[in-house]
Formats: structure tokens, sequence, C-alpha cells
């Protein structure tokens, strides 16, 4: 999916999510999980979220259980508006929803 400065690709199936952004430098995000639907973690819940930026830094975190519930706030609370600022955060969400982002404040 295209949003603003930002392409969105969710790969079904595989449990995975890559975000690209095209914003002011090109940066990648990808978040896997498993046991995990992304609202509710389990005790086997698994999140492993990792970030390419242009300069090719690079860097990841990984939660288990509660922690994934922790982890994932981080993430959309203070990496993707930062990262990805053309679209909200909760979009990632929407995309495992099989919706679209939402529309772009005018």
């Amino acid at each position: 999916m295209f949003r603003g400065e930002s392409v969105i690709e969710a790969v079904w199936g595989v449990n995975r999510i890559e975000v690209v952004s095209f914003h002011d430098d090109q940066i990648y995000m990808t978040l896997e999980y498993e046991n995990y639907d992304l609202r509710s973690a389990t005790p086997e819940s698994r999140l492993k979220v990792e970030l390419v930026t242009t300069g090719m830094t690079n860097w990841g975190l990984t939660g288990s259980g509660e922690n994934c519930d922790h982890l994932l706030r981080v993430v959309n609370t203070y990496i993707t508006p930062v990262a990805f600022p053309a679209r909200r955060a909760d979009d990632i969400q929407r995309v495992l929803d099989g919706a679209e982002p939402a529309a772009s404040p005018a």
C-alpha cells in the first residue's frame, strides 16, 4: 500500500510486516511475530523488530510474553511517528486487519 511517502507491505501467512519509508531518508522496518495478534500477548508470544536506515544503521529489539505488548507500544509511540511521519502509528494494525491505512490529514 502507498500512503504519502511511505510504502506498507504486509506479507500474509508468514507473520511478518515490512514497512518502507521514502520520506527524507529511506527507512526499512520489519516486525516478525509468533503467537501474537499485535493486540494482546500470551506467554507464548514473540515479537522481533528490526530497523535499517539509509546509512545502513541497523538495530533490533525482541520481546517475549507480555513484553511484546510493551515493545509494540514503544514502536508505535517512539519509532513509527519519527521514522514514518507520513502515516499514523496504527496503520500497521489496519494493514493486519485487511483495511486501508487511515486517510492522511488535509
